[in-house]
């Protein structure tokens, strides 16, 4: 065996620095906020071994495509079965739709190698607030892997038989071209250029480009003091990236270069004796590494499914099930699937008919089994919606004058304005208008108060929902804000004031809305209303919300604002009382129907109940018409 392939007990002491690091940031951003670029840290080593393990066999002249891909099956395969069929059971426990329904595409997505590409179409991105609860988020990484042992070997081996001397070069300028790639779309396509191959697979070239270089070029054995200080830059490069590098700083595009570099510089020259290497060569760090792998298909699920239950704490309890099932993966599947069998058909028979077995339970059954009729509202389509089809902000950037709704040949007779508090009710008002013959305007602009931050962009929009509320000159103007953070702006009544007064300026009426309540979750939960009913079941508690008292606070001001105004065409209209219930909780649902979409805005059912029972009253009332009757 040449001693490229020997074993390197400082490659596994690097590799568990690498998940060490994703395990922590998963546990908690906070802790390691560039944890995650442990991920990066793997591309390089298996692009290194992979392609060492490859050029080896070409140089002796038996390199087989097929066997190449038996062994990956071998490696990957067995383990990665387990652990999807693990969370496919535990998704019918725990899971409602359409998270229920979408982990059955995520478990074949993640067999079939291709769930970085399902992730890509079907998520908002990796820090998606709702990526938190997909158990198999980090199956994006295996699947993009797999795709590369898919596309590199044959290449190389095409390669290594017409251009061989051209070999190191030709690679290298592919892994230049990926990563300008990868610069090149993050600004305007990063999910894309997060999950997919062709921007990611530099990182992968960059450990391909070292194992040619040192198995072809051979270069001469640097002195072993410059190989220790050229392993601390990179040990350091590494670390520092975990701590520094994070999602504010548009990643990827070239940001995991730093990471990626200083484990080249580690596998490349890490073989010399030394104090680094000595600490990468210690028993418990290459445990760790040589579990690696299985430590990170179950660390991320485990967190997953225990925060359904309990979203903070518990940090022991999932630490504790985390070594324990990487550890008994690795003995009991990973490494004796890997060692002893040797025949590929059985094992993916075998691997089919787990999975298949796995997912029929939440394939046949709509429901956990632990939730209640009660609660079956819970997984209706409509109670995640919030009016995502009347975001104007694109129409308002080109000097639209908002989103039409109701006839097409009758002047507006209102306009909705406002913040994605306002866009929530648009449903509500849409049909309103419709049964009424009347023409309105949605100018609702997700994140953008009325009262602008001082940003470029949101005065833009402000200015131009001034321009176009004056265009459309309506009978009513409408005003929903999520008042409880847009009233730490600098200046804000007086742009309040100056606000609704432009708008009065240009309407016969203006409502001004007090925010609904905002739900009070506790930590761990985010925005997520949904997951925080499930654990409260699960728990046999009441399902009872507390309302975040700050809103309160925020309508006093807001109401006293209006008020001082003194203008006779400015109202403000209380929303906030009828959405709690007489003990002072939130009013989550009504009856069999759940109200809220996530903590601070109402879902269309929600938002059809308020706009029925309390904006139609208001809006005839201002009007000065009788229910039903048109202008």
């Amino acid at each position: 065996m040449s001693k490229a392939l020997q074993y390197r007990p400082e490659i596994d002491g690097l590799r568990a620095v690498a998940v060490l690091a994703v395990v922590l940031f998963h546990l908690n951003p906070r802790w390691l906020k560039g944890g995650f670029l442990g991920v990066d840290v793997f591309f390089v080593i298996s692009g290194f071994l992979i392609t060492t393990i490859v050029q080896r066999e070409l140089q002796a002249g038996q390199f087989s495509i097929i066997e190449f891909w038996r062994r990956r099956v071998r490696r990957l395969y067995p383990a990665l079965c387990v652990m999807v069929a693990a969370v496919s059971l535990a998704g019918y426990v725990f899971l409602i739709n359409p998270e229920r329904t979408e982990l059955i595409m995520q478990a074949v997505a993640a067999m079939v190698s291709f769930e970085n590409i399902l992730l890509w179409r079907t998520t908002g991105g990796y820090w998606d607030t709702s990526s938190e609860n997909i158990a198999l988020l980090h199956a994006w990484t295996l699947s993009l892997e797999e795709q590369y042992y898919i596309v590199f070997p044959p290449l190389l081996m095409l390669l290594y038989g017409y251009a061989r001397k051209l070999l190191f070069w030709f690679v290298g300028g592919l892994a230049v071209a990926s990563l300008a790639l990868c610069c090149l779309l993050t600004p305007e396509h990063r999910t894309a250029a997060f999950y997919l191959l062709p921007t990611r697979m530099w990182e992968l070239l960059i450990g391909s480009c070292l194992a040619i270089y040192m198995l072809d070029i051979k270069p001469k054995a640097p002195s072993p003091w410059v190989a220790q200080v050229a392993v601390g830059v990179g040990l350091l490069a590494i670390i520092l990236s975990f701590v520094f590098i994070g999602d504010e700083q548009q990643f990827p595009s070239a940001w995991p270069l730093i990471p990626c570099l200083g484990a080249a510089l580690i596998i490349g020259l890490g073989q010399s004796a030394g104090p680094l290497n000595w600490f990468l060569t210690r028993l418990p760090l290459v445990y760790v590494g040589k579990i690696s792998y299985s430590l990170y298909l179950w660390h991320w699920p485990v967190i997953v499914f225990y925060r359904y239950s309990q979203p903070s704490g518990g940090l022991t309890w999932i630490v504790l099930l985390t070594a324990g099932l990487s550890v008994l993966s690795y003995h009991l599947v990973e490494n004796p699937c890997r060692q002893r069998f040797r025949r590929i058909g059985p094992m993916l028979i075998g691997i089919t008919t787990i999975t298949a077995l796995a997912l029929t339970p939440i394939i046949l059954f709509r429901s956990p089994p632990m939730l209640p009729e009660t609660l079956a509202g819970l997984d209706d389509p409509r109670s995640l919606t919030r009016g995502w089809e009347f975001e104007s902000t694109p129409n308002l950037l080109d000097n639209g004058i908002g989103i039409q709704v109701g006839r097409t040949d009758a002047p507006a007779m209102l306009v909705l304005t406002g913040s994605s508090h306002a866009r929530m009710f648009a449903a509500g008002l849409t049909e309103y208008v419709q049964q009424q013959g009347w023409s309105a305007r949605v100018m609702a602009t997700s994140g953008m108060s009325i009262v602008s931050d001082g940003s470029e962009l949101q005065s833009k929009i402000n200015a131009q929902r001034i321009v176009a509320t004056a265009q459309v000159a309506p009978r009513l103007t409408i005003v929903s804000d999520r008042w409880e953070t847009a009233q730490h702006r600098p200046e804000f009544d007086q742009k309040l004031r100056a606000t609704l007064a432009a708008f009065a300026n240009s309407s016969d009426h203006v409502i001004v809305l007090s925010q609904i309540p905002r739900i009070d979750l506790p930590p761990g939960f985010g925005e997520s209303v949904r997951k925080y009913i499930l654990s409260i079941r699960f728990k046999g508690h009441s399902i009872q919300a507390t309302p975040l008292p700050a809103v309160v606070h925020a309508n006093s001001r807001v109401r006293e604002i209006v008020e001082s105004m003194n203008n006779p065409k400015i109202e403000f209209l209380d929303i906030y009382s009828p959405m709690i219930n007489p003990d002072g909780s939130v009013r989550l649902t009504d009856g069999s129907q759940f109200l809220y979409s996530d903590d601070d805005h109402i879902n269309d059912l929600g938002a059809s109940w308020l706009f029925n029972r309390h904006l139609i009253p208001a809006i005839e009332r201002k009007l000065g018409i009788a229910s039903g009757k048109s202008k």
